[in-house]
């Protein structure tokens, strides 16, 4: 197989059993060392059920990125813009910024938005469906076709900011041990290393930042670090929650 990301050649590197029934093979590229799966025919059994037992962070994950992000639209985005959560599982993420005062949309294909409901990306008019910033927090490597996704946020916005965990580094008995392979849910399938992801920038005309260990950004603006060096604009913001409520029993009264 090819590399899902640069095209360049893969080699088999370890095999693992997933959902305790498909043995599959993981493949690492020579050119940018992005890690893959086989062809990934198990997906459909693995998103029987979209929120796995197993990721316990499902709760802190939010609670936890919320202010950095928070942090970072304030140094670098208009404040008062639109912002969508790009994968966002039931959205307990665009909950909590829409408490903080953002004008945050969810969007994602198998979970329901429980807690956002009426702020998913099917309730913006066509026309509105532009964001100053998507986030795709743990998306990544969910992704059969990461470049294709990544095509798909752009025409969304601009700027990307995404979290995912790195290809460990050392032997590859490192990575055949490596928690974040999921064997137990079946759903990632896409293993990102620095240069996949600078590699997979370039391919869509975008610039690679890492701001974190586990967070980086994908972008098409070339003033970025510079935006991100700014002093924060710590002006005040209203919460949505009430206003939110109030559309909310609006929306409802109507239907």
């Amino acid at each position: 197989m090819s590399c899902r990301i640069c095209g360049g050649p893969t080699a088999e590197v370890f095999r693992k059993r997933i959902l305790d029934r498909h043995d599959i093979a993981y493949l690492r590229c020579g050119a940018c060392g992005f890690l893959q799966t086989e062809e990934p025919f198990w997906l459909a059994q693995a998103y029987e059920e979209p929120l796995s037992a197993a990721d316990t962070g499902l709760v802190s994950r939010p609670l936890s990125l919320a202010p950095h992000i928070e942090l970072i639209i304030r140094r670098g985005f208009d404040l008062h813009g639109r912002f969508l959560d790009y994968g966002g599982g039931p959205g307990l993420f665009v909950r909590l910024m829409r408490d903080r005062g953002f004008n945050f949309y969810r969007q994602d294909r198998y979970v329901a938005p429980i807690l956002c409901r009426y702020f998913d990306l099917e309730d913006l008019p066509v026309h509105e469906r532009r964001f100053e910033l998507v986030t795709a927090f743990e998306l990544l490597e969910h992704l059969p076709r990461p470049g294709i996704e990544i095509r798909e946020m752009l025409n969304l916005s601009d700027c990307i900011l995404c979290s995912t965990e790195l290809v460990p580094g050392g032997s590859i008995g490192d990575i055949e041990t490596w928690w974040y392979l999921g064997l137990a849910h079946g759903q990632h399938i896409s293993f990102f290393t620095r240069d996949s992801l600078s590699a997979m920038a370039s391919s869509v005309g975008c610039r690679y930042l890492q701001l974190s260990p586990n967070l980086h950004c994908i972008t098409r603006l070339a003033d970025i670090q510079e935006r991100l060096d700014r002093d924060p604009d710590m002006r005040n913001l209203d919460s949505l929650t009430w206003p939110d409520m109030e559309y909310v029993l609006s929306r409802r009264t109507k239907s």
